[in-house]
């Protein structure tokens, strides 16, 4: 059975507690051996470093710390492990510490510093990351804002109650399948800065990024299929039901699943729906034609095309899910995800290279002109100036 990034996330952290080698740590070096999730393992501890007090700071020493904890679970005489085992550890440790100590030149373990470290024109940027926030319109044209409401009961529709709990997170409760109506719509939507999860009425669990929206079924209890329409982006994990395919239309494309977790990326000023399937199988319609997605390939959907790219890290398609920039792009793409976190207009000035592309990992919970920082740090001239809610970017 394929492990999902939360399943890993709580290993590792189970093996590092633990007081000897133990089931989590004899798991995690047989993940270490599988290509398949060798980079996940390490984009975890590259988040947990980030998270640290030190603010993501390099210290080779605490990181060399954290490895000789690991390596001592395999050292314990209780551990009873063959020497070739712990060889074979050593070297998979040795490999992850060459990475991290290559990563010093990347942007997640760069530390931006004092503030006389930024240029004086983003040292004014102090503009604040985005929130949990959104809007949700019921069938009735009611408009509730989320982050106005506190814990507890929201709404009320036929067979469904609407509750919202302390993580922020919208939940839809089937109370009654028979006054449940699936003709009544509600639309959850985020504005730039915002961020949401919704709890379908199914138990389909729904991220939805900033500047996105998606429109669902009140209750699919009457049903014969669970159908939704996404504008913007989303991370899904549909709750499995064979007799009633979970369904999503976005831009000139419909995705099909049965029980899967998935992105969909269909931002209008995008040049692509971008589709990445992490678990399970879907189905993609576009035009009459039909594509069908493994776990880590990306259907790239145009104008023109729909085609299939293998081996996608969805590590870094999901990220925002988990609180990350990925700057695994060109520029203009990467300042576009900026924009619509931070609410913010972005402008250029004297034509500068949009096609230089960046490699590294911030987190979203950073000031905007720290993030402005790291870019101009990395980006081969590429400066900014801001004024107001407006980016400058000027070569």
């Amino acid at each position: 059975m394929k492990k999902d990034i939360h399943y890993l996330r709580e290993l590792i952290h189970t093996h590092l507690q633990s007081k000897t080698f133990g089931d989590a740590g004899t798991e995690l070096f047989s993940l270490l051996q599988n290509k398949t999730y060798e980079q996940h393992i390490l984009n975890i501890l590259e988040e947990e470093y980030d998270k640290s007090p030190d603010g993501g700071a390099y210290d080779p020493d605490r990181w060399e710390e954290v490895f000789k904890k690991i390596e001592s679970r395999i050292e314990d005489p209780q551990a009873n492990k063959p020497k070739t085992i712990r060889f074979r550890f050593r070297i998979t440790l040795a490999i992850a510490a060459l990475l991290m100590a290559i990563s010093v030149i990347s942007i997640i373990l760069y530390n931006l510093g004092k503030p006389q470290d930024l240029t004086t024109e983003i040292k004014a940027a102090n503009i604040k990351p985005g929130k949990n926030a959104a809007t949700l319109t019921l069938a009735s044209g009611k408009k509730i804002y989320l982050d106005e409401h506190g814990i507890g009961e929201l709404a009320q529709e036929p067979g469904v109650r609407i509750t919202k709990n302390q993580n922020g997170e919208l939940i839809y409760t089937v109370i009654n399948t028979n006054a449940s109506d699936n003709t009544k719509y509600n639309t959850l939507s985020t504005a730039n800065g915002e961020t949401a999860k919704v709890i379908l009425p199914d138990g389909t669990k729904v991220w939805l990024n900033a500047a996105s929206s998606i429109t669902y079924p009140s209750s699919f209890a009457a049903a014969p299929r669970r159908e939704v329409s996404l504008i913007g982006e989303a991370y899904f994990e549909a709750k499995h039901d064979k007799q009633h395919p979970f369904s999503v239309k976005s831009s000139n494309q419909n995705v099909e699943v049965l029980g899967t977790s998935f992105n969909i990326n269909g931002y209008a000023d995008q040049p692509a729906t971008l589709t990445t399937l992490l678990t399970g199988k879907v189905k993609i319609e576009r035009n009459g034609t039909l594509k069908y997605l493994n776990p880590g390939q990306q259907a790239q959907n145009t104008l023109q095309s729909l085609k299939i790219i293998d081996d996608v890290d969805v590590s870094d398609v999901t990220a925002w899910k988990d609180g990350y920039f990925v700057f695994s792009d060109k520029l203009e793409n990467i300042m576009a995800d900026i924009a619509k976190w931070y609410d913010v207009k972005v402008i250029y000035e004297n034509s500068p290279d949009l096609s230089v592309e960046l490699q590294g990992r911030i987190s979203r919970q950073k000031e905007l002109r720290e993030v402005l920082g790291l870019l101009e740090k990395y980006s081969g001239g590429v400066k900014f100036q801001v004024k107001d809610k407006t980016i400058i970017v000027k070569h």
